[in-house]
């Protein structure tokens, strides 16, 4: 099948190599001392995205599950620029509708994700593309639901997942536009994930101060701020310094994580929570040269996507979920375990997106909790986010000039020296 390119993000540039991306992409939240700003901040989304897709293992075939799944998302968007995870059938055309509801309480983060499918892509509110009025729909009604407090969303149930997701949309799409409604937005969404951060150095699911820290609700804030760096918003010192902290307490040497330190999952590990926890270490310090991170990337590729065990989550941890968060720490680690993980991804995710029908293009959602949450929609924004991959950022080894082979470099187990802050993002 002739795969359809998504605009604006082609590019018919003729370098090959990995080399030949050093000088001309930066990455997201580059951190003190950057010296790029706006576009060239978020990987090849605008420029190079051909060179990407080769020397970083993407190609036509990743391509057509990008275009596909945009493509579905856009036709099951509401009126009002957002996506319903519970109601988004009402949208099909034909007589089968997709089956697949989520949770309608998570309206404000599953409307979070899609949007950034979209950004991931390059395509903004700006430039003139098919999705333009896509994005800007979403991007009015999303700044729509920030509260007085910066919140977004309804502060009911575990709202700080909704708010975190919210505020790396709002953050990516400062950085690709420098909209100043957009800035102020993620300065007061900023501020609000300051103000929840727990005594311990996490979060939880809500701003209320139970001195529980989760290391999943604190994967989407240390994305958010990471972002928010990028974008020119400040984060305070402290608020990197604690986080340090509480890493270092939740992620183990040896590249297993914990949940959480009490209530809810309290002790509870698995392969899903470790990919977090090596994300979150590296946005915040740990070289992906560091044998911390060599053993928590081998822990992965030792785990690798298997979509029949996702119906056995309690055992297996395997997920969409897993999988979205596992793609970008190995994409910044790279080398072997970034080689390995993008076969598993080619071979056994994308057969995994509907070619044909109303469901063309959508990802099943997982048969566990994680699925019945988040819905048809989730699971195909995730979709089109992993295989954005290729140029949605710089990977954090190439910034820092590492090997692009998973070969030891000088770096051995200490974090990369920064300019900036304790625990700020180094990249």
């Amino acid at each position: 099948m002739e795969s359809r390119p998504v605009e604006p993000g082609r590019d018919d540039g003729s370098t090959d190599g990995d080399e030949s991306l050093a000088s001309e992409v930066a990455v997201l939240g580059p951190g003190p001392g950057a010296e790029r700003t706006g576009r060239s901040k978020l990987g090849s989304r605008y420029g190079g995205r051909a060179r990407a897709l080769r020397a970083y293992g993407g190609g036509a075939e990743t391509e057509e599950v990008v275009s596909r799944g945009l493509e579905w998302l856009a036709r099951h968007q509401d009126a009002d620029g957002s996506w319903a995870p519970h109601g988004f059938s009402r949208h099909c055309a034909s007589g089968v509708a997709c089956n697949g509801p989520g949770l309608p309480e998570y309206r404000t983060g599953v409307t979070a994700l899609a949007l950034l499918a979209f950004l991931g892509a390059g395509l903004d509110h700006r430039t003139e593309s098919p999705y333009r009025q896509c994005v800007a729909g979403a991007l009015a009604w999303l700044t729509a639901q920030q509260d007085e407090r910066g919140i977004f969303g309804s502060r009911d149930g575990q709202y700080f997942y909704n708010h975190g997701i919210a505020t790396l949309a709002i953050c990516e799409a400062a950085i690709l536009t420098s909209d100043a409604q957009l800035l102020q937005a993620a300065s007061r969404a900023v501020r609000a994930i300051e103000r929840g951060q727990q005594r311990g150095g996490g979060w939880d699911y809500t701003s209320a101060r139970t001195d529980r820290n989760d290391l999943s609700v604190t994967g989407w804030q240390v994305m958010a701020l990471n972002a928010a760096v990028g974008a020119g918003v400040p984060v305070e010192a402290s608020t990197w310094a604690s986080l340090e902290e509480y890493l270092g307490r939740a992620v183990r040497r040896d590249g297993s994580a914990v949940y959480a330190d009490r209530g809810t999952a309290a002790g509870r590990g698995g392969v899903s929570i470790a990919a977090v926890g090596l994300l979150s270490r590296l946005y915040a310090g740990w070289s992906p040269r560091s044998r911390e991170s060599e053993r928590a990337a081998a822990r992965l590729v030792r785990e690798g996507p298997d979509p029949d065990a996702r119906a056995d989550w309690d055992r297996t941890y395997q997920s969409t979920y897993y999988w979205y968060y596992a793609t970008l720490a190995l994409f910044h680690v790279g080398g072997d375990p970034w080689e390995a993980w993008n076969l598993y991804l080619q071979r056994s995710v994308i057969p995994l997106q509907h070619r044909h029908g109303e469901g063309d293009g959508s990802f099943d959602p997982d048969p566990n909790w994680l699925g019945a949450a988040g819905g048809r929609v989730m699971s195909t924004a995730l979709g089109v986010l992993i295989f954005e991959v290729y140029y949605r950022y710089t990977p954090l080894y190439r910034k820092l000039g590492l090997p692009g082979r998973a070969e030891r470099s000088a770096i051995d187990g200490s974090p990369t020296p920064s300019s900036g802050p304790i625990g700020s993002p180094r990249f």
